[in-house]
């Protein structure tokens, strides 16, 4: 497999080089903030505000999807470990250039689990034309900025359809089983440290640390806080402001 896509590299930076020379200032804005959308600094405000903000247990089944999505694109970066098309090929412009290996596309892996997954549980013809919008958006604009191949951008969504299928099954099959507390706190504190014993690396270790602090708590909200998403504007807008400020300063710090 590795092979096979070492040999599409040519083919995909010809491709990639194709694409640049249609590239000008307004293109350059939309596939910059298309790829931004995608970053995870877009996901750490975004996913606060649909949990706190809008509606809490789809906060937390899109969080679940998008850190699974992330951990397996690590350690199948690691396995494939091939190289940036800039890398590759002098010819190609990097304005955001990547250091991590480049098959799959974290970005096109991500974007299509996450809004995928987002289309499918909110089911709104609506939201469906944004997700898809969104998807090629945030996909293309990696194809664009020159740090990733076409056939990263594939790969990384057929990685993510699959991902998310199984994440839904897996959620339909689960939903309406009942755990005692203690079982599901023992869940959230063993899965964390079991899947970066699997894959111990800088990423993992960051994804696993997210997921360490998230599970428990999504745990003892449910059971001792059990707060409401909804309420008027201004209460919504406060309640983001308090606590985004300290998740920003542990980012950040």
């Amino acid at each position: 497999m590795v092979e096979f896509l070492r040999s599409l590299m040519t083919w995909g930076a010809d491709a990639i080089v194709w694409v640049q020379q249609f590239s000008n200032g307004v293109l350059d804005a939309v596939f910059t903030v298309a790829t931004y959308l995608g970053r995870e600094q877009f996901y750490i405000l975004f996913l606060p505000i649909l949990y706190w903000c809008i509606n809490k247990h789809l906060g937390r089944a899109l969080s679940i999807v998008f850190l699974l999505s992330e951990y397996t694109n690590g350690i199948l970066k690691d396995a494939f470990g091939l190289p940036r098309p800039n890398d590759f090929d002098p010819r190609i412009r990097a304005p955001l250039p990547e250091t991590s290996p480049s098959f799959p596309s974290g970005h096109a892996q991500g974007s299509l689990v996450f809004w995928g997954t987002m289309a499918t549980l909110v089911r709104r013809s609506w939201m469906w034309v944004v997700s898809i919008v969104l998807i090629v958006l945030i996909s293309l604009s990696r194809i664009y900025l020159g740090v990733h191949f076409p056939q990263d951008i594939l790969g990384g969504w057929v990685i993510g359809i699959v991902l998310g299928a199984v994440y839904l099954w897996v959620r339909r099959t689960v939903r309406g089983v009942i755990l005692s507390l203690g079982i599901q706190l023992g869940i959230a504190l063993l899965v964390p440290p079991i899947l970066f014993a699997l894959h111990p690396s800088e990423g993992t270790a960051l994804i696993t640390g997210v997921a360490f602090g998230m599970l428990p708590g999504f745990v003892a909200e449910e059971h001792f806080v059990r707060f409401r998403a909804d309420g008027v504007w201004w209460k919504r807008v406060l309640r983001f402001i308090v606590g985004v400020i300290p998740l920003l300063a542990l980012y950040l710090g």
